[in-house]
């Protein structure tokens, strides 16, 4: 699937790795929820905070599509809304004199 939506650029606005758990057990301890194969794990970053999302088990390639794109696509929201509330106090503050 992974191949698959590289080519077709689904992968272009993330940094994509894959792990194999059994070369790199401990990593893959660390950032798989539960014993179910495969996963795909997307952290997002928004603001300053990371979010973590994943999805685990079959899934055709729409469905990986579809989960990258949902997942992106509320970081991006989420992220605008912050820059937007940053700019309103920016505003809010120069026109009361408060700093």
């Amino acid at each position: 699937r992974m191949p698959v939506l590289k080519q077709d650029g689904s992968l272009n606005e993330i940094a994509y790795a894959a792990i194999d758990r059994d070369k790199h057990s401990k990593l893959a301890d660390l950032l798989m929820e539960g014993e179910a194969l495969p996963q795909l794990v997307l952290y997002t970053h928004v603001g300053n905070q990371w979010r973590r999302s994943h999805i685990s088990g079959a899934s055709t390639t729409d469905e990986v599509r579809q989960f990258i794109q949902r997942e992106v696509g509320q970081a991006k929201q989420l992220e605008a809304s912050a820059a937007q509330q940053t700019q309103l106090q920016t505003q809010w503050r120069s026109s009361t004199g408060f700093s």
